[in-house]
């Protein structure tokens, strides 16, 4: 094929979402994106609403307000990187552009990945929700009292079975029973690498013991994730973002764009690849359980 501007666009494209494929992008599954033109994205929590009172006909119905617990405001970040690429070393070094577009691929995934996960890192502290209590925490507030989805012991069947128990005892900002994971619900266990084998066994084992004891965890419809940008001994289980909203949100503001030019004095080629996106904790800590480890 003859070298022209017009196919070095087109291979740069090519070689980009290649890159973009070559990452895991699981944290995908545990994130509730939202798709939004606009400066910033603002979400309520809908708790608000409690149990219907008693009403006897003429008098005026309870009201209730949906942003009881308030509305939290996500903001984006925007990245960007260009790769410049001399004009002779174009042609003197066969397929750098390709090899350059897809490690751009690669470094946009990552980079997002990063993102998400060290939200997940922060879930444990500085990550908050509505209430000011990090995502994870023992004091959530609700209309009577506290509600707690964090634990502390290391990960186990005996661990995650609590956890699920938990989820399932499970009560909303007006104390109304909530339950997250009886009905078959998808939860995702996320984990460290050094976790996996422990997680995998949690998830798939048919017995936990020698004593072939049924390993009840199996009754759980668990998927685990890992990744290494998740840290220490800390483990997540998230309900699938889909069913209540998920308790992590990812503010999607400006989708990948890649733009190839050449300069016009040097004939230098110039691929720039900008996104933007914000990662936080959704205003409702419902949804998932952190096992912080010391």
């Amino acid at each position: 094929m003859a070298l022209s501007f017009d196919n070095v666009k087109e291979r740069v494209l090519e070689r980009v979402f290649e890159g973009l494929g070559a990452v895991d992008d699981q944290w995908t599954k545990v994130f509730k994106i939202h798709q939004l033109d606009a400066a910033g994205l603002r979400i309520a929590s809908m708790e608000g609403v409690g149990d219907l009172q008693t009403w006897n006909g003429t008098d005026a119905i309870t009201t209730a307000s949906i942003d009881a617990m308030g509305t939290k405001d996500i903001d984006y970040v925007c990245k960007g990187l260009q790769v410049t690429v001399p004009f002779l070393t174009e042609r003197d070094v066969p397929g750098i552009v390709a090899d350059a577009a897809r490690k751009i691929g690669v470094s946009v995934a990552s980079t997002q990945a990063a993102q998400a996960y060290t939200a997940m890192n922060q879930a444990f502290g500085s990550l908050t929700t509505a209430d000011g209590k990090a995502l994870y925490a023992a004091d959530h507030t609700t209309t009577s009292g506290t509600r707690s989805n964090v634990g502390t012991a290391a990960l186990s069947t005996a661990a995650v079975l609590a956890a699920a128990q938990s989820m399932n005892e499970w009560v909303n900002y007006q104390d109304q029973k909530f339950p997250q994971a009886m009905n078959g619900e998808k939860l995702y266990l996320c984990v460290p690498p050094s976790l996996y084998a422990t997680a995998v066994q949690i998830a798939q084992s048919q017995f936990t013991s020698d004593q072939l004891q049924v390993n009840a965890a199996r009754g759980l419809n668990l998927e685990v994730i890992q990744s290494p940008h998740l840290t220490g001994n800390e483990w997540h289980l998230i309900v699938d973002p889909m069913i209540n909203g998920g308790p992590f949100v990812a503010f999607d503001r400006m989708p990948l764009e890649v733009v190839t030019t050449r300069d016009q004095d040097t004939k230098t080629l110039k691929i720039t690849a900008t996104y933007a996106m914000g990662v936080s904790a959704h205003p409702d800590p419902t949804g998932a359980f952190g096992g912080l480890v010391a």
